[in-house]
């Protein structure tokens, strides 16, 4: 049996002494549960720190032992089918240099794991999809309606849409790492990236921050730096070795928000949820006709 719970509204009302007055009017409506569910697809959800301002470990599910900041890893594997998904904003504290995000994956077995990429989308919110307010309805019969990365990278998802900056496949030898991708965030922007995955062995995954490394122009004068430069393999694995969680971390989700009394904190997720897609079979009635 569905719950009918009161819908409440209020309705002004103007009497003879033109004062307004407000009226409240109970109208009850019926709840109607969502048809199907979740499946169990594990996703790697890297969205806290929101805001990066330094080099770090955004999320990573590597072992604990042997690293800087045990606390920071999850000791985790991953295999068969798996999501990633993250969203940053690159707010450096000092010098406005270009932040990378780096996803590093390693194979802790004794064969070869193969890593396929079924498909993945990322962007920019500038210029590839900038935060702007919609209609509460519009028609978008060809993805080309959206409000930010997130949305705009979600539209190519339900579309089938995959990149081709993303590689068809990762194969990582045994006992070794490799990048999964490497991806660019300018100054004051943010990018929204989902993968596909699907792995035919276990495997560790990581996704780190690290602002543009200084590419000096002279080797034999260190200190004469006009460029910066995408950061190396060997660079990504002492970031994760020796580094500790991005800061500054977001507020956990809680009732009171200690800037704002009034209004609860959501908060952001950073660790490995289960579901990545809801399932449901959908039925159109058809239209009587008089």
């Amino acid at each position: 049996m569905l719950p009918i719970v009161p819908f409440f509204f209020v309705a002004q009302v103007a009497t003879t002494e033109t004062a307004i007055v407000p009226k409240y009017i109970t109208r009850y409506e019926e709840i109607r549960p969502l048809p199907g569910q979740l499946d169990d697809v594990l996703v790697f959800n890297s969205n806290s720190p929101e805001v990066v301002r330094s080099d770090g470990i955004l999320l990573s599910t590597f072992p604990s032992s042997g690293k800087g900041q045990p606390s920071a890893h999850l000791d985790r594997a991953l295999k068969g089918r798996f999501d990633f998904f993250s969203h940053h904003i690159s707010r450096p504290l000092g010098e406005k240099r270009t932040l990378y995000q780096g996803v590093m994956v390693r194979n802790p077995v004794s064969q070869p794991v193969r890593i396929r990429i079924l498909q993945g989308a990322s962007y920019l919110n500038s210029p590839d999809a900038p935060f702007i307010d919609l209609p509460p309805k519009v028609e978008d019969p060809v993805g080309k309606i959206f409000s930010g990365p997130g949305a705009r990278l979600v539209g190519d998802i339900l579309r089938g849409v995959s990149q081709p900056q993303f590689p068809r496949e990762v194969v990582i030898p045994a006992h070794e790492s490799r990048m999964l991708f490497t991806l660019p965030i300018p100054p004051s922007s943010a990018r929204s990236t989902l993968v596909r995955l699907y792995s035919d062995g276990s495997i560790y995954m990581a996704n780190l921050a690290m602002y543009a490394p200084p590419q000096p122009v002279d080797g034999k004068n260190p200190a004469a730096v006009t460029t910066y430069r995408e950061p190396t393999l060997g660079e990504w694995q002492h970031l994760l070795t020796t580094g500790s969680l991005a800061e500054p971390r977001d507020l956990s989700p809680h009732k009171t928000n200690p800037n704002n009394p009034d209004r609860p904190v959501y908060g952001r997720v950073a660790g490995i949820s289960v579901g990545s897609e809801w399932i449901a079979k959908l039925a159109i009635a058809p239209v009587k006709t008089v």
